[in-house]
């Protein structure tokens, strides 16, 4: 059953890298491009873009580019998230050091676990004043 499973997981390994590929190169031979507006943009504006999305490079190296982009997780921006950043954290994304990140996020995950625990004990009024002194003395 193991080496079933096993497999299995190796033979999605190419046939993700086709559906990758295949899709790649069908938005790219569409008809259009990514910037083709009812109301025309400057032709500095339309360089610039193309620049941020290595639109101005030949078809393999943008492949490549994009190839190495989805392997390492960055499936471009999200027009869904646009702004969950700044909401969230205060400040916009390209300002967040990994260090910020990395003191605050198991500090949210805990007050999130303690005032949940808290809660589901009934003790949602002192559950909000007991997290709020932890946060006042850093210990949370």
């Amino acid at each position: 059953m193991l080496t079933f499973a096993i497999r299995r997981l190796l033979s999605a390994i190419p046939t993700l890298f086709i559906i990758i590929t295949v899709s790649f190169f069908l938005i790219r031979i569409a008809p259009g491009g990514p910037f083709d507006l009812e109301r025309p943009l400057e032709a500095k504006v339309i360089e610039n873009l193309r620049k941020i999305y290595n639109l101005d490079e030949p078809l393999i190296v943008q492949y490549w580019i994009y190839l190495k982009n989805v392997l390492s997780g960055d499936l471009g921006p999200s027009f869904f998230f646009r702004d969950f950043t700044t909401r969230y954290w205060g400040m916009p994304p390209d300002r967040l050091s990994c260090s910020f990140v990395r003191r605050k996020m198991p500090r949210l995950s805990a007050v999130d676990i303690v005032k949940t625990a808290l809660g589901k004990l009934g003790l949602g009024q002192r559950s909000d004043a007991a997290v709020e002194k932890a946060l006042a003395e850093e210990t949370l």
